[in-house]
């Protein structure tokens, strides 16, 4: 049976690489997160782990480490709304729904009030930026939506932005974000569970991998209703709007490791001139 055991990795772009990373939990399973590696880039990986006696078990590829070429990463938005961008608003009608603005600190007759800047800067888009959002909205009825993006080179998608946002609990309203794909229709990645009274600024990620990545037409929206008749909240503060994910790198070195290119064919068991 496998034993409980710390994780290192060895890692670097030289061979033997110089760098390290590890876990001293005793774990049969290992999962250990690298930061900071450059994308489109080759390293050497090894791994090791000792159990509880001190029997150190390591695996290196025989002293030869292990070619791994990390992906690219892109970041396909960037807004932090210094300037009105021009998204999407589609309020049904209503006359206290999505603006872009500074927010004014007004609302706040449940929960917290609206912030009076945004996390960076002056500007957000808001739910009714002088307070309150109104009761007796429709499902979805207020809808703030980013411009269409072409993922279809992304192989992972991350949505983050920050929200200050009040809602009452989803027995009675609802705050949603949603995505369509290829011009269908709207999936809910994330609503709100329970009551959130807003107050200060929340960095939320969303993993979007399964629904966006490998899709050419991707829209993503924040929504508000509906919501019953009473308790209004502050609603949505949106700012700081990052999508980003990662690629696959344009060729690979691996087959060049060997010598093709410098015709340094030593490694392999014949050479022809």
């Amino acid at each position: 049976a496998d034993e409980p055991g710390t994780t290192v990795v060895r890692y670097g772009t030289s061979q033997p690489p110089l760098m390290v990373v590890s876990d001293t939990a005793l774990e049969t399973s290992h999962v250990i997160v690298i930061e900071g590696v450059d994308p489109c880039t080759l390293h050497w990986i090894g791994v090791e782990s000792t159990d509880a006696l001190g029997n150190l078990g390591v695996d290196n590829n025989g002293g030869a480490y292990y070619p791994i070429e990390t992906m690219g990463w892109q970041v396909f938005l960037s807004e932090p709304f210094d300037a009105d961008p021009g998204w999407t608003i589609d309020n049904g009608g209503n006359g206290h729904g999505w603006a872009f603005g500074q927010p004014t600190g007004g609302g706040g007759a449940y929960g917290a009030a609206d912030p009076t800047s945004g996390y960076t800067g002056d500007n957000v888009y808001g739910v009714n930026l002088q307070g309150d959002y109104d009761p007796n909205l429709a499902t979805d009825q207020l809808k703030l939506t980013a411009p269409s993006m072409d993922l279809s080179s992304a192989t992972s998608v991350v949505l983050r932005y920050r929200r200050w946002l009040g809602v009452e609990t989803p027995t009675y309203d609802h705050a949603r974000v949603q995505v369509s794909v290829d011009g269908g229709g709207w999936l809910t990645v994330w609503e709100n569970t329970e009551a959130i009274d807003g107050g200060s600024w929340v960095e939320e990620v969303v993993d979007l991998t399964a629904q966006a990545a490998g899709h050419a037409d991707v829209r993503i929206r924040w929504t508000l209703g509906a919501t019953d008749y009473a308790w209004e909240y502050a609603g949505w503060n949106l700012d700081d709007v990052v999508i980003e994910g990662a690629f696959p790198c344009d060729g690979s070195s691996l087959p060049f490791l060997d010598g093709f290119e410098s015709g340094d064919c030593s490694v392999w068991s014949a050479m022809v001139p």
